[in-house]
């Protein structure tokens, strides 16, 4: 319905819930259901009602300015604060494992060099 109110195809759509657009088509065709993060994004730049987006039931649009947080039901706002702080602990998870790689290449190329200079100084 966003696509047909806005005159949009499956690209547009995608970019404005940073997705890929076969991603938008596996909703329409797959029946597959977007991820917290994009129903947020899209509710952000369509202004369209939290409810509405999440079960189709209501009017399309907000009627007032509240931000979209409001019209998300209260078990959906849970959800979003657990997948956003799950995405900041894989980030910094992610951070972590790369420090100890790069720590870990330092090493071993100090340990190289080390040994280059140990075979000049005895050879």
């Amino acid at each position: 319905m966003i696509i047909k109110e806005f005159k949009l195809d499956k690209a547009s759509l995608a970019t404005a819930g940073g997705i890929k657009p076969q991603t938008v088509s596996g909703y329409i065709n797959d029946g597959r259901l977007p991820n917290q993060r994009t129903l947020e994004l899209w509710l952000r730049e369509f202004k369209v009602d939290g409810t509405w987006l999440l079960t189709g039931e209501g009017e399309m649009f907000a009627e007032s300015e509240q931000s979209f947080e409001d019209n998300l039901p209260l078990f959906t706002k849970r959800l979003m604060d657990v997948e956003q702080s799950m995405g900041k602990a894989a980030r910094l998870a992610k951070l972590e494992a790369m420090k100890a790689v790069i720590e870990g290449e330092i090493e071993d190329e100090k340990n190289i060099r080390l040994g280059d200079r140990e075979q000049i100084v005895s050879g």
